[in-house]
Formats: structure tokens, C-alpha cells, sequence
């Protein structure tokens, strides 16, 4: 099969998880993958986008649809929803807040591509009071949101409190608010400055050093000092929270910072002989979720494995904890392309190909990363996306974020 055969198969997938009301997760009914998600909803839709697909742009418009008619009096929207049953999840364990970060950038990119008018009249006063929601979780009004544990699609993980990848979604989430403003014609001075600013403390806060210290956008001076002394890593923070920081490597975050081309040219490079070396050392090449695995020794265990809904599934080299995520290697592929790395960008395509051929398209969420066997659902809207995504951006020079 080639690399394009696969994207084929992809686009079937995303067709096979089309409904009336949006994109399932999968069409697999477990847990609650089958129903209209905002996260899945609004990733296929990106690669919906990125495809030109008409019948899959349908698609991902009605997702929005559905989306914005379950939006809540804060403006928060949903996580996931059952439409059929007239069930409305906003977060179990806790909410999710990624959730209306994504649909945010659904909304924007939507009309982006489309320049539907009418959709962006009918959508303005839902995105307004979704950017309210989400400045209320700026719970100091220092600019940061603050993130529960398991608050993301991360969501039976450790991270907590102020979060990279939430603050990426965030600053991409206020981008498309400007955008919207301005063919709104209404004033942006306001949020124009709330993004130089975001900006800056995303660069200052997580890529610690001890030359930064005075600067007036560190978040927490105290703890600042503490992790510019014990945080030698060359790629960013992760997270850090008023109890705190870890160490551990989030590669989707790393790979949004080059797809977004937020640090500076030595960071960049840095981020991505990492990011390599980590391939390198795998027999499958897709990055992990977060690295490495956390195994019992460790302290964060007992916060592990209290942080689950539907069983504990974050076994070291499984789900979060390790697994292999080929979602997370299309968004690395097009960062790869965004950085004009197109050889290695076709490398790494050319070796996904061959993977989800070999495990027959199911598409699975994860792999192993010790014994490299697919796991977790099949028929993933996720991992599907992820290789559109990365398949447009190099074949077809497509962006995700326009």
C-alpha cells in the first residue's frame, strides 16, 4: 500500500464515523467513544478540513452544531454527548476544559475555510460567551488557565494546574477570536494585546532559565527560581502548579510549539533532535503520549492510579503512560513540515503508512511502546485524523491552523 492508499483509508474511517450530529470518536460502542465529542469532533473535523472534503466538511459543521446547542449558561461546552439519550457530559471525573478550547478553533477554521457568513452570525455570541467561560478559569487573572488534573484529553494523567498544552490550545483559541472580531469589524485591541502577552509568558514560563528571572511575566517568581535550578531538560515544561512541576516530556505539546512556531530557531531544533532521538530508539515510530512511563517506584504512582473512570488503564507503556499515540505523530509530521524538515516529515509518513497497514487500518488509539502491539478502541476518528493531517500537510502543503 501506498502512503496514499492509507490517507484513503483514513478518509473511509471518518466517513464510517459520520452521523446526523457529528463525528463519533468510534463507532465502537464502549465507554463512551460513540457519541459526538468536542475534541474528536473538532481533530477529524480539522482533517476534514485539510482533506476539502465537502460530505466530511458537512460533517464536521453539524458537529459544531451540536456542540454550540449544548453550550451551557457559562458558556463552557461539552465534552461529549449522547444526542439519542439527551445525555450531556461536561467531564466526569472533572470537567474538561479543552473541550471549548477546541471548539473554539473548530468555529475559527471553519469559517476560515468555508467564509461562511451566515455560520459566523449564527456562531459569534456562542464564541463570545465561550472566551468568558475560559477567561474565568484565568482563576488570578494572571493569564494562565488553571487546569485539573485530568482536565484534558490527557485525561486520566497527572498533569495538573497550569498545563503547556492547554495554554497552546488557549493562545491558538484566542487567535481565532481576533480573526472573527476583525470580519466582524469590531475592536481587537484588547484581545491583540491578551495574545503578545500569552505569548511571552508561554516562552518565559515554560522554557525556564535562571537569565529570566526578572522577568515581570514569570508566573510564580518562588517556584520560577526552583525549576530554572532543576529543570535541565531541553524541550518544554510540561506543567507546573502551585504544589510543583514534572519532568516528563508531553510530545503532543512539543509538537503544537513547532506546528505553532512559538520558541526561538535553537529551542525548535532542540525540541526536535529530541523528539528523534526518541523515534530512534523505538522499533515503531510514533511518539508517545508523555516520557517516560511512570512504573510503581515512582511517586506519581499513587496519583496514577487514583485518576481513572472506566478501570485503571495507564499501565506503564499503555494509554497515556507510554503509549504510543498515532495522532500525536500527524501533528509531529506537519510541525516537521511546517519547519521545512519535508524529508524527514516523508520519512515518518512513509513509515506510518506501513504500520496501520500492517495492523489492517483498524486504526487503533494506541500502541505499546514495550511490546508494540496495537491497543486501546479500534476504528479511532484520532488516529485517523492525525494521518489526514499529516498526509495533506506534506503531500498538499495543507495547514491546519490557517
Amino acid at each position: 500500500m501506498t502512503t496514499k492508499q492509507t490517507y484513503e483509508k483514513a478518509l473511509e474511517l471518518l466517513k464510517e464515523n459520520s452521523t446526523e450530529n457529528g463525528f463519533f470518536a468510534s463507532i465502537i460502542v464502549k465507554s463512551n467513544y460513540a457519541r459526538i465529542w468536542s475534541r474528536d469532533g473538532v481533530v477529524q473535523g480539522l482533517a476534514s478540513l485539510t482533506s476539502e472534503n465537502k460530505d466530511l466538511i458537512k460533517i464536521f459543521k453539524r458537529n459544531l452544531i451540536t456542540l454550540k446547542k449544548f453550550q451551557d449558561k457559562t458558556g463552557r461546552i461539552p465534552s461529549n454527548i449522547n444526542v439519542n439519550k439527551n445525555i450531556i457530559s461536561y467531564g466526569t471525573l472533572v470537567g474538561k476544559v479543552d473541550a471549548t478550547l477546541w471548539y473554539i478553533l473548530g468555529v475559527g477554521q471553519y469559517y476560515k475555510h468555508t467564509k461562511d457568513n451566515k455560520f459566523l452570525n449564527e456562531f459569534k455570541d456562542s464564541i463570545k460567551k465561550a472566551i468568558f467561560y475560559l477567561e474565568c478559569l484565568e482563576l488570578n487573572e494572571k493569564g494562565l488557565l488553571y487546569i485539573p488534573t485530568g482536565g484534558d484529553w490527557a485525561d486520566e494523567y497527572i498533569t495538573h494546574g497550569y498545563i503547556l498544552f492547554d495554554q497552546l490550545l488557549y493562545l491558538q483559541a484566542l487567535k481565532e477570536y481576533e480573526s472573527l472580531r476583525k470580519i466582524l469589524k469590531k475592536d481587537t485591541k484588547k484581545i491583540t494585546k491578551k495574545i503578545k502577552q500569552l505569548r511571552k509568558k508561554i516562552l518565559i514560563n515554560y522554557f525556564p532559565n535562571l537569565n529570566k528571572k526578572n522577568e515581570d511575566l514569570i508566573y510564580n517568581p518562588g517556584l520560577y527560581l526552583k525549576i530554572a535550578r532543576e529543570f535541565k531538560e531541553k524541550y518544554a515544561l510540561i506543567y507546573f502548579s502551585s504544589d510543583g512541576f514534572a519532568n516528563y516530556l508531553d510530545c503532543f505539546a512539543n509538537s503544537l510549539l513547532l506546528l505553532m512556531d512559538l520558541p526561538s530557531k535553537k529551542q525548535k531544533n532542540d525540541i526536535m533532535k529530541i523528539l528523534n532521538n526518541q523515534l530512534s530508539k523505538q522499533k515503531l515510530k510514533i511518539l508517545p503520549a508523555f516520557w517516560p512511563p511512570i512504573n510503581s517506584k515512582n511517586p506519581f504512582w499513587k496519583v496514577l492510579r487514583m485518576n481513572s473512570l472506566f478501570g485503571f488503564r495507564n499501565h506503564p507503556h499503555k494509554y497515556h503512560n507510554g503509549g504510543l499515540w498515532p495522532l500525536i505523530q500527524g501533528f509531529y509530521i506537519a510541525s516537521l513540515v511546517k519547519q521545512n524538515k519535508k524529508s524527514l516529515a516523508k520519512k515518518y509518513l512513509e513509515k506510518l503508512s506501513k504500520i496501520l497497514e500492517k495492523n489492517k487500518y483498524n486504526f487503533n488509539e494506541y500502541y505499546n511502546s514495550k511490546t508494540y502491539e496495537p491497543e486501546g478502541i479500534k476504528r479511532i476518528g484520532f488516529s485517523a485524523a492525525g494521518y489526514i493531517i499529516a498526509y495533506n500537510s506534506l503531500i498538499k502543503n495543507k495547514k491546519i491552523f490557517k
